[in-house]
């Protein structure tokens, strides 16, 4: 049975006969239908029943007005009232024994009613329209008191409420980010997990990174769904003019400067509209923000284990409504650190594979536990995929330009070249060109004419400085390095996988996978998957699951209701039933090792081949077992990557001091420029800097604690004014329905009156 297969009955606890109901009809007739229900008992005592509220003293006051005065039995709104509780039932006085029809005028209980039945009618309609008045006004400035501390659609109050059976839940998505994990990884034998979410949930044939191809700005785009050339993280590593600054993600002094990051990320976006979030690791989170920031953030832990992860996320889930973040999201670098390591194949990354798949499984398993696969959307995504390297397809870059030349140099394993200042753009670019040869398996680009489709370097704006004025693409699965760099590595390259290449490549496809109740409203019932799109749509996708007003962004959701939004999620965007990928895994031009076609790919069985053949994986009945023990042999196959340092070619140049002392003062990144490894977050602590922490978090607490009395002040000011409102509109229902009761009985008297006069 698939994990995606869920049939939570919904009893019923109540005995039909356990109900007691007294319709309109009966208690004006005085007769109540029940089963052995003794009305002469004179047990009952008034005393214990519950003090009437303010709203049910005006009603039972404003009755004395509107009803008969009938001296036995009264009947108002849902208020039975027994004035004298020793008759019997016989002894109810008939409503006849109350009513006369002199030839004057219609009199009830003694009393004409021709003109004063009229004047109490107006009355009540007026002191009707005092109430609306008043809780039109209340409604008002309860809006106004929202909009001061959220979104007017994000009020607590206002929020879409769940309940799992045991607690009340908001619109909740998980986000997870597999680093380099490809869509043809997926495998019935392999990831049995991800082979059952492919087959039967949602999602797409793959997702189209952004360009670069590389984590940084590729996690960047997924959190504020605009191109790296909108957002300003353009590679891993680069070099700003403008402020004659290094962006190394590795470096944490380098990189967490809020001057590089632009856009607004999601949980940004989240915080401001009253909707909290929590973020595990992801690439940026740790960046500080003047506003809206997330209600937690994990730094950067490269050595943790995937089950640590589990329990973290679940924790979230497993908080009380008021604490329990509605956004979570996670990054999972493992698939990224083994593919440089071992390449796109091999024994290693298939252990890989199992140990991510057993991680997911794990987590949908709690929503499983938790009975929150109706409430908890669950998406994966992730950035990029991986092209294998060797040592026959290397571009030796310093046979096509002389490095002296060369000030700096951004990104890998495309390089944008940056001339010093007395060697033009136009001369370092021709000399490469000059340079270049047929079946050189490379381009050189000056930035103004970078292929529009990459959105990259063509468009003027703020950043446009940091994207190198020369760049040289190398076809994907080549690599560009020079003599010194090969002689540093003994002539063996590594790492033997890598990313950055043209997105549209199919090695760097990225995933995207999905399920939920945001699906199923938007496309129906499982399975249904989307055409394969852009990862800028990421951005507006969560926002809608999340009732959320996005940012702009370079996605295509188009304005809806009240400033939401419908992202690319929608029928209309549905993948057709026979669609079939135009283009072969790999799709390479290099001859390759046949291990990586992976031939029981589910990519592969779906949409290159027929799915006669295709069943559900095997999943494991335990998966947070499967993962522990996954964990116990990790370690003794994953260990970091050695990548090229950014700072590294830099140095080459001997009139290069500037790059060169930056590189001195640069650690050594542990993988590719870092990426994957620390998200340019640090992975250690200062023991020197402990106690300055303590006494910071302790200062926070205060401040955390002075913040927490505001706010409940404000809340006992919010829920005494939504108390009053409550009342009034009750109040106001119940009196309008008397009205409407009362011009009835009137005209249902005077009927029978008339009808008694022609008897």
């Amino acid at each position: 049975m698939s994990r995606f297969e869920a049939d939570i009955p919904v009893t019923d606890l109540d005995d039909p006969e356990d109900d007691f109901i007294v319709t309109r009809g009966d208690a004006d007739s005085g007769i109540f239908s029940t089963d052995n229900y003794d009305i002469d008992n004179d047990s009952l005592n008034l005393n214990d029943l519950d003090e009437p509220s303010i709203a049910e003293r005006i009603r039972t006051t404003l009755s004395s007005f509107l009803r008969p005065n009938n001296k036995g039995f009264e009947y108002f709104g849902d208020s039975i009232e027994m004035r004298d509780r020793s008759r019997s039932l016989s002894s109810f006085a008939s409503s006849e024994d109350y009513l006369t029809y002199p030839n004057d005028g219609l009199q009830i209980g003694g009393y004409k009613r021709k003109f004063t039945k009229t004047q109490f009618n107006f009355l009540l309609i007026g002191f009707v329209t005092f109430l609306v008045g008043c809780a039109v006004l209340l409604t008002k400035n309860k809006a106004k008191f929202d909009s001061s501390e959220s979104s007017p659609s994000q009020g607590a109050d206002l929020k879409t409420r769940y309940s799992n059976g045991t607690d009340i839940f908001y619109p909740t998505t998980i986000l997870i980010s597999l680093d380099g994990f490809h869509p043809h990884y997926i495998s019935k034998q392999t990831t049995p997990f991800l082979h059952d979410l492919l087959l039967e949930g949602y999602g797409s044939p793959y997702m189209i990174p952004s360009f670069p191809s590389s984590t940084f700005p590729n996690h960047w785009t997924l959190a504020t769904g605009l191109y790296p050339s909108e957002h300003g993280i353009v590679g891993n590593s680069f070099f700003d003019p403008d402020s004659g600054k290094q962006f190394i993600n590795t470096n944490p002094e380098l990189s967490l400067l809020e001057q590089w990051w632009g856009g607004d990320p999601i949980w940004q976006t989240a915080a401001l509209q009253g909707v909290s979030s929590a973020i595990h690791m992801w690439p940026g989170s740790e960046v500080p923000v003047a506003s809206g920031e997330p209600l937690e953030v994990d730094k950067y832990n490269g050595s943790e284990v995937l089950s640590v992860k589990v329990d973290r996320l679940l924790s979230w889930l497993d908080r009380d409504t008021d604490t329990r973040p509605e956004l979570l999201m996670s990054y999972v670098p493992t698939i990224d650190s083994l593919g440089h390591k071992y390449g796109v194949s091999g024994n290693q990354l298939e252990e890989g594979l199992r140990y991510v798949d057993n991680f997911l499984d794990s987590i949908y398993m709690g929503l499983i536990l938790r009975n929150l696969t109706e409430i908890v959307n669950f998406v994966v995504v992730s950035d990029h995929g991986m092209s294998p390297t060797s040592n026959d397809r290397l571009i030796y870059l310093d046979d096509l330009v002389d490095m002296k030349k060369i000030e700096h140099m951004d990104g890998w394993p495309l390089f944008g070249l940056r001339p010093f200042k007395q060697y033009s753009v136009e001369e370092v670019y021709n000399e490469i060109q000059g340079n270049r040869q047929n079946g050189s398996h490379f381009t050189v680009y000056k930035r103004e004419d970078l292929p529009k489709e990459w959105h990259f370097g063509y468009i003027e704006n703020q950043y446009t400085s940091r994207i190198a004025p020369i760049w040289v693409v190398p076809e994907v699965g080549y690599t560009v390095t020079t003599h010194a760099e090969m002689k540093r590595k003994g002539f063996d390259y590594h790492p033997l996988g890598i990313h950055g290449y043209n997105n549209t490549e199919v090695l760097m496809r990225a995933l995207f996978l999905g399920d939920g109740p945001f699906f199923e409203k938007k496309l129906g019932s499982a399975p249904k998957k989307l055409k394969p799109f852009q990862n800028t749509e990421i951005y507006s996708i969560i926002c809608e699951s999340l009732d959320l007003i996005p940012a702009p962004n370079n996605g295509s959701a188009r304005t809806a209701r009240g400033g939401l939004v419908d992202s690319y999620v929608s029928s209309a965007n549905l993948l057709e039933k026979d669609w079939q990928d135009a283009y072969d895994y790999p799709n390479v031009s290099f001859e390759h090792d046949m291990t990586m076609l992976r031939t029981e790919a589910t990519y592969d069985l779906i949409w290159r081949k027929h799915m006669s053949d295709l069943e559900g994986g095997d999943l494991p009945v335990d998966p947070t077992s499967s993962l522990l023990k996954s964990e116990s042999s990790y370690s003794t196959f994953i260990t970091p990557e050695s990548v090229p340092d950014p700072s590294y070619y830099s140095s080459i140049s001997s009139e290069s001091s500037t790059a060169a002392s930056t590189a001195a003062s640069t650690p050594s990144p542990s993988t590719e420029e870092g990426d994957a490894v620390n998200g340019g977050e640090s992975n250690k602590d200062d023991d020197d800097n402990e106690d300055e922490d303590d006494e910071d978090d302790n200062d926070d607490d205060e401040d955390d604690d002075d913040k927490d009395d505001e706010d409940d002040e404000k809340d006992g000011f919010l829920g005494f004014l939504e108390d009053v409102f409550d009342d009034l509109e009750d109040t106001v229902d119940d009196i309008v329905n008397d009205i409407v009761d009362s011009v009835q009985d009137t005209y249902n008297d005077a009927v029978n009156g008339k009808h008694g006069k022609d008897d």
